[in-house]
């Protein structure tokens, strides 16, 4: 008896064609009456039919599983007047196999946590058939997601369960922020008596992932008035407890922007493999500062996010006085003289100003004094 495949997609149909002949040629006459093939899987019949030889002594029968497994079957011949039934049987064992893919759990997540993929492939291999392919876990686009080799699955009751953990924020496994589904495809080895099987997709929708935004600044204490501060902005995908690191870059549109309260000093673009922005602010006023940093997100996978608030201290400016008599060194009694009060610093942001009092010996001479260009007389 042959058969038209020996291991098909359940659903598609096995043809066995039965050949009667006599062990002595040359006879008169050939072999005639009926063929009754039947069909059992795990020793009880699931199909039965009887069929007339052909005119050269052949009987052929389709069959068509529904379901997985290792179906037998057999094929007797009834006999003729001239043709005797005894030990005029055969029988064929044939695979129905069928690829079933669970659900991707969670199917709703944010990227950069683990989902994890599932398909069982029935029914699991035998001593008569050999099963060494992998199922590779596909996205709409053809993009591969996740392999599972054998290593990667388990014999069941079932078939055989493969399963695959993947990391949806590592850039290799092509997966994006967004509305998706991911398709199992069983792709046969070498030697491999299974078919090629493909299942219906699952869905899977992936969310932005959160990400952390942190504002450094140099020198964070002991700054000055004039002294230049640099800041530096940096943002980072928040990783999920037991999830690899996030590799799939930032996309082109996203931005950090520094902030002093409400006032917005500087916005630079950011994408690729880093978020990360440094500003300079040549000087800064004395007081108290605070700073944040804003990342607006990226529109594609990342969320925006603000930084802590940086307080910063700043110290007034050193500064020196001298005092120069108009007269120079010597002083005549009754002759008017003229002195001139000068400030001095190292800063270059900015002039002092404010005012001068004179003294003399310890008695205020006249009011406070208007600085002007660093100096008062």
């Amino acid at each position: 008896m042959g058969t038209s495949a020996t291991s098909l997609k359940a659903g598609q149909p096995f043809t066995f064609t039965a050949q009667v002949s006599s062990p002595q040629p040359g006879l008169p006459s050939s072999p005639t009456g009926t063929v009754l093939f039947s069909v059992t899987l795990a020793n009880a019949q699931v199909a039965v039919s009887q069929v007339a030889l052909s005119q050269l002594s052949q009987a052929s029968f389709t069959f068509t599983p529904s379901a997985a497994g290792a179906f037998v079957v057999t094929a007797t011949y009834s006999g003729d007047r001239n043709f005797s039934a005894l030990n005029s049987n055969a029988s064929k064992t044939v695979v129905a196999s069928a690829l079933t893919q669970g659900a991707v759990s969670p199917n709703v997540v944010s990227l950069g946590a683990k989902i994890r993929l599932t398909a069982l492939m029935a029914p699991g291999g035998d001593g008569l058939f050999s099963q060494n392919g992998t199922v590779d876990f596909i996205l709409p686009n053809g993009s591969t997601v996740a392999r599972a080799t054998l290593a990667d699955s388990q014999l069941t009751t079932n078939g055989r369960l493969y399963t695959k953990d993947v990391d949806t924020g590592v850039a290799a496994n092509n997966l994006r922020a967004g509305t998706t589904s991911i398709r199992a495809v069983y792709v046969p080895g070498i030697g491999d008596t299974y078919p090629g099987i493909t299942t219906d997709p699952q869905s899977l929708v992936i969310n932005r992932q959160i990400t952390d935004t942190i504002l450094t600044a140099n020198p964070l204490t002991g700054s000055t008035f004039g002294a230049p501060v640099s800041f530096t902005m940096t943002t980072t995908p928040r990783v999920a407890a037991g999830s690899a690191e996030t590799t799939i870059p930032f996309a082109d549109g996203g931005s950090l922007s520094l902030f002093e309260g409400s006032v917005l000093l500087q916005r630079l673009p950011v994408s690729g493999s880093s978020a990360t922005a440094t500003f300079s602010v040549p000087a800064l006023s004395a007081g108290l500062h605070n700073f944040t940093a804003v990342y607006s997100g990226d529109s594609v996978n990342f969320n925006p996010s603000t930084s802590a608030t940086l307080t910063m201290s700043i110290a007034k400016a050193a500064t020196t006085l001298s005092l120069t008599p108009s007269t120079g060194a010597g002083i005549q009694v009754g002759t008017a003289t003229k002195f001139t009060a000068s400030l001095a610093t190292t800063v270059t942001a900015g002039t002092p100003t404010g005012s001068v009092q004179f003294t003399m010996g310890g008695v205020s001479i006249g009011s406070p004094v208007a600085l002007v260009n660093g100096s008062a007389s």
